[in-house]
């Protein structure tokens, strides 16, 4: 099975390879910029950086009926909380078509809900150069980055995810779990400070998505939650 799990590994570093070659910094660079442009509240800029994104080689897609197979198996797995074998459904179906950004994501959960935390950042970046404006995708990578002790980044992550999330209000009562409930100390600071930059700025301009119709409505801003009287294991992130 190890030999097995190293082979997979060998080859989600081959498959990368082609597709970043080089570019993983170019992408990580763009992603950092996003984070800080979203902690200074310039949304022009965050946008700006998601257009250079979008804008940048993207991988030669795969077999995607093979991945979207591999990938349902790994969602199933997760779901029961069977890490090792949605780690291995989801590596292969990555392999099947390392230009998927949802399958690219679903492995940087897996690899987060395993603390493997490069791994995890690795891949959440990545999944954000292929889909810049992907919410989960952004809300796994605060999530990262407080397990490693960057509450400051995590919350400019947890901002872009709220701001580029389709479902504002679900993604607000995401952020406010995660700043009562999670159990890792700077993960809860992230999503509170988010929370707080959040509701000093909503209520004056629209959200950083392309739905000209979710811009404005009050049921989607982020309220800071109560101090919770201590933290609880993790909810659904």
């Amino acid at each position: 099975m190890r030999t097995l799990l190293k082979i997979l590994a060998l080859a989600i570093t081959l498959a990368l390879r082609p597709a970043v070659a080089g570019q993983y910094e170019t992408f990580d660079y763009h992603i950092q910029q996003m984070i800080i442009h979203a902690l200074a509240g310039d949304r022009s800029s965050v946008q700006t950086f998601r257009e250079l994104l979008d804008n940048l080689r993207q991988p030669k897609a795969g077999d995607p009926q093979q991945a979207r197979s591999l990938s349902q198996q790994g969602q199933e797995n997760l779901a029961r909380n069977n890490l090792k074998s949605a780690l291995s459904a989801f590596r292969q179906a990555f392999i099947a078509d390392p230009a998927d950004p949802d399958i690219a994501g679903w492995l940087a959960l897996t690899y987060l809900r395993l603390n493997r935390l490069q791994e995890a950042e690795r891949l959440a970046v990545y999944a954000l150069s292929l889909a810049p404006a992907q919410a989960t995708h952004w809300l796994t990578l605060g999530e990262v980055y407080g397990h490693q002790g960057d509450a400051q980044r995590a919350a400019g992550a947890m901002i872009n995810a709220y701001q580029f999330a389709q479902d504002q209000p679900r993604m607000a009562a995401q952020l406010r779990q995660l700043a009562t409930t999670h159990e890792a100390d700077k993960v809860r600071i992230g999503a509170l400070q988010a929370l707080q930059a959040l509701a000093a700025t909503t209520a004056s301009s629209g959200p950083l998505n392309d739905d000209p119709g979710a811009a404005g409505h009050a049921s989607s801003l982020p309220r800071e939650p109560k101090p919770a009287m201590a933290p609880r294991t993790q909810g659904n992130s």
